[in-house]
């Protein structure tokens, strides 16, 4: 099973008291958590200490986006989850373009929120001792500078964030019309310039990410397979197939190793 850093706190940041304690409840058994009942509060309490952050959408005293805003960039290392009641694909989206981790929609299930936070806490300690992001986003082992002159800026701009949020949230569900979106263009036009900045069609880096995201998981001894099919956004019951057709061994053989 994987392991976190226990040293860390969570921080939530929601103006309801149910959602606070629930959290609380749900979360205190593995590690330690502190509240916010409003974005004001929530801003003052983000710390060094702060391992992840639950930030409702809708707060009292100011917009979850804004209050997203100011923790990127004073701690852009921490990662973030929104919770929400909201199904609003576009909410999502901007919230994703603001250096979103993850979401959680209300009502939730406490086992779902303890996975997802173990997983993000795991992976944020995995990039904390490399001192740099886990090795997934030079996939296409290409330096911006070299990156196409011809294409425009706000284009490079739009992919590469696709491109980042796929490196960095592997377990997340996204498919083609939920990426285009995100980078601000249709399909075909976000098709032809993600193959042409990253060398790889959409579906082929999002399969690769995924599994290089397996393999650093594997290499840990505290984690096994289960784990690494998590973390990678698989149902456990097909990860091992998937993995060896994609990887040519199977997970348990290079865990073993």
């Amino acid at each position: 099973m994987i392991k976190a850093n226990d040293d860390k706190c969570i921080l939530v940041i929601d103006d309801c008291e149910v959602t606070r304690t629930a959290l609380k409840k749900v979360l205190e058994k593995s590690f330690c958590v502190v509240t916010a009942k409003n974005g004001r509060l929530g801003i003052k309490k983000v710390s060094d200490n702060t391992g992840l952050v639950l930030l409702d959408l809708i707060l009292p005293d100011c917009r979850g986006i804004d209050v997203l805003r100011k923790i990127k960039q004073a701690y852009p290392s921490i990662p973030v989850v929104i919770i929400t009641g909201h199904s609003s694909e576009d909410i999502c989206i901007e919230a994703f373009r603001r250096g979103a981790r993850d979401y959680i929609k209300k009502p939730f299930q406490s086992e779902e929120i303890l996975r997802k936070v173990e997983i993000l806490m795991y992976i944020h300690d995995m990039q904390k001792k490399s001192r740099k992001a886990i090795p997934i986003s030079n996939i296409d082992n290409t330096e911006p500078s070299t990156y196409p002159q011809h294409i425009r800026t706000w284009v490079l701009n739009g992919i590469l964030a696709v491109k980042d949020f796929i490196d960095n949230n592997p377990s997340m569900p996204i498919d083609l019309a939920y990426a285009s979106k995100m980078a601000g263009m249709n399909r075909s036009y976000f098709c032809k310039y993600f193959r042409e900045i990253t060398g790889l069609t959409f579906k082929d880096y999002l399969v690769k990410a995924k599994f290089i995201m397996a393999k650093n998981v594997l290499k840990d001894r505290d984690a096994d397979v289960r784990d690494a099919a998590d973390v990678s956004g698989y149902n456990p019951k097909y990860f091992a197939e998937a993995f060896k057709r994609e990887c040519g061994v199977r997970p348990k053989d290079l865990r073993n190793k």
